[in-house]
């Protein structure tokens, strides 16, 4: 038996199932573009919210996206970064007003340049190919402007649930 339950955000229409057997899925539609995210199990999934603006913000619409198969802690930008680091955390999440000098320094600090990218600086919003090539390329901390939170962070979630 399944139960259905919607949640909608301003520019973001929400619709997951439970199941019984615990699998998960959920599907969302941005821009008329349907994506879906099942999941079945296993090891659960550390995303460290860090960055300077939202971060309550940011770490709901990660839970609520992750439909319980992250765990998602609020840090600071030191604690956060040191978390990837350490492999206490798998990935990092963070936003400013400008999508790269206070969402990411620390990150890139500790974990390098190599593995962080600003998905979205005031103007410019990475498209969804490539959110989805950040992710496969190994990136592990995004940083993005915070009005953008909802634009970003559904295309990285399904691309890193898939891994």
């Amino acid at each position: 038996m399944d139960f259905f339950k919607s949640l909608t955000t301003k520019s973001l229409t929400i619709l997951y199932a439970l199941s019984l057997d615990k699998s998960q899925s959920l599907t969302y539609t941005i821009d008329s573009t349907k994506y879906s995210i099942m999941y079945l199990g296993g090891v659960m999934l550390k995303i460290v919210i860090g960055g300077q603006m939202d971060k309550q913000v940011i770490a709901n619409l990660i839970t609520q996206l992750c439909n319980g198969t992250a765990e998602v802690s609020i840090k600071s930008d030191i604690e956060a970064a040191i978390a990837v680091q350490t492999n206490q955390a798998q990935y990092y999440f963070g936003a400013c007003a400008t999508g790269a000098g206070g969402a990411l320094a620390m990150a890139i600090g500790l974990i390098g340049p190599q593995s962080c990218v600003s998905v979205s600086i005031p103007g410019r919003v990475f498209g969804e190919g490539e959110l989805r090539e950040a992710v496969r390329s190994g990136k592990k901390a995004f940083g993005f402007v915070n009005y953008d939170a909802e634009k970003v962070i559904p295309v990285l979630l399904d691309e890193i649930l898939k891994k």
